[in-house]
């Protein structure tokens, strides 16, 4: 049976890509720090997947093991010939990982192992490969980085799939089960690849990754964003309660169109394909079955404004094409309000606002100016929302 390494069992590696696998006749192995889930996937071999629809539909993933990712002697036994790895991990973690992938890379070297083997980087980062790279090279003699510059593949895909946060009480009962949304198709970076493409459901090679990168960061992100802070201040609890209420609504919406004008200049999209696409985001995000939360999509504020990011990001994407600001300027004052106690970034952000205040926030970490035309805007929404948050 061909073997998949996916660092990561959280709700992305076990809802998509060990999903993803498993269909498609692979033995997954998931290289996770959680050691309760390493010792359930090691004692059952099984978890599983609920599909957030009407009729409910459950399903088994069978063939999953687990190391523990501090095992660096284990995780190099068990994973070195893998057919194809992959992984979801986050941004912060990847400097983590990436000595495993050297020692896979080495080890294979060593080995005589001339087979060709991919990365497919399931992250929400920009520019994912070039990061990976940089990251595991470090690692590696100059005789080291020519093996893998033939024969490693750094993949980029682009995550659309939702997995939300599973019930506490459900997690403590089973905690590998997980619920996602029926829409299953990764598309992933087809000229990166080294080797045969190989035959997995779901996944989509494609010519622009970049393109689709472009739509998932403005309209999907951007989108999931606005929906998620604005409902924050608003007390909602689940995503598709918000997107039944009209004030918020009108707000993403305008977003939404901003930014499909620019994607049609910028990339190889047609203004319809995008308005349709738009209208499957919001059936996606309205499904009640999905229950994803709030708070689930609104954690980890500071990165989310930060520069290149969907809020900020996006704001300099309308700015560029000289749209109308206010739409998005209510998204990022609703972020610099999200005050979510369970979540540390907001915590932090928080903090910083109170101790360093609102303009030295604007400046170092949304990389504005208080006085140009986004930062008075988001200015004006600030005491708007405060208002209602009241």
């Amino acid at each position: 049976m061909k073997k998949a390494v996916q660092f990561g069992a959280g709700n992305i590696g076990r809802g998509f890509l060990g999903d993803l696998f498993s269909n498609s006749g692979y033995r997954v192995i998931f290289v996770e720090v959680d050691e309760r889930m390493v010792k359930e996937l090691k004692r059952r071999n099984w978890y599983d997947i609920e599909i957030a629809k009407l009729p409910k539909e459950r399903r088994r993933i069978k063939n999953v093991t687990a190391v523990n990712a501090r095992n660096t002697k284990e995780v190099l036994e068990k994973c070195w010939d893998a057919d194809i790895f992959s992984t979801s991990v986050g941004k912060n973690n990847l400097s983590k990982i990436s000595p495993h992938l050297a020692n896979i890379i080495k080890k294979r070297k060593e080995e005589k192992l001339n087979k060709y083997f991919n990365l497919i980087i399931a992250e929400n980062v920009s520019h994912g490969s070039k990061l990976v790279k940089e990251l595991i090279y470090r690692e590696l003699s100059s005789e080291e980085k020519e093996f893998a510059e033939k024969f490693f593949g750094l993949v980029e895909a682009v995550i659309a799939r939702m997995v939300p946060f599973v019930e506490p009480e459900i997690k403590e009962k089973d905690p590998l089960f997980v619920r996602m949304e029926e829409y299953s198709l990764l598309p992933v970076d087809r000229k990166k690849f080294k080797g045969e493409l190989p035959e997995i459901d779901g996944f989509v090679p494609v010519d622009d990754i970049e393109d689709l990168e472009a739509r998932k960061l403005y309209m999907h992100n951007l989108g999931h964003a606005m929906f998620s802070y604005l409902g924050y201040i608003k007390r909602y609890k689940f995503i598709h309660e918000v997107i039944e209420d009209s004030w918020i609504r009108e707000k993403a919406i305008q977003v939404f169109k901003e930014c499909e004008k620019g994607l049609a200049e910028d990339y190889n999209f047609h203004i319809l394909s995008l308005r349709e696409h738009r209208e499957d985001l919001l059936r996606r995000f309205s499904n009640r079955e999905l229950k994803d939360t709030v708070v689930r999509v609104s954690r980890d504020p500071i990165r989310k404004l930060s520069p290149g990011e969907r809020l900020v990001g996006g704001a300099r994407f309308i700015e560029k094409h000289k749209g109308n600001l206010e739409g998005i300027s209510w998204g990022i004052a609703g972020a610099l309000l999200y005050d979510y106690e369970r979540d540390k970034e907001a915590v932090k952000l928080q903090k910083l606002i109170r101790e360093e205040g609102l303009s030295k926030v604007f400046s170092e970490i949304l990389g504005i100016s208080p006085e140009e035309k986004i930062g008075i805007l988001v200015k004006e929404k600030l005491k708007a929302l405060e208002k209602i948050k009241i």
